[in-house]
């Protein structure tokens, strides 16, 4: 699935990936990987079950780079 099929598939609805605490933005991020990437999300981005411990756990891996948003790195379509 491309990014733009998952955006038009998604777009407006609540995504709930573990029926654990509701819709939250982590969700979304693992659908996003699961869906177009084929990943295992738990293994891709693994270590945290909150987007802030995520990011601040984050090391880079064989599937994904650390993007930190900057005034100069603005992360691009997908990231």
């Amino acid at each position: 699935m491309t990014h733009s099929a998952f955006v038009k598939k998604y777009l407006g609805k609540y995504l709930d990936w573990d029926k654990y605490a509701g819709a939250q933005c982590v969700d979304l991020m693992r659908f996003y990987l699961k869906e177009v990437y084929g990943l295992d999300p738990y293994k891709a981005v693994p270590g945290a079950p909150t987007a802030k411990q995520i990011f601040y756990n984050f090391k880079d891996n064989a599937y994904f780079k650390k993007v930190v948003n900057t005034p100069n790195g603005i992360p691009k379509k997908g990231d």
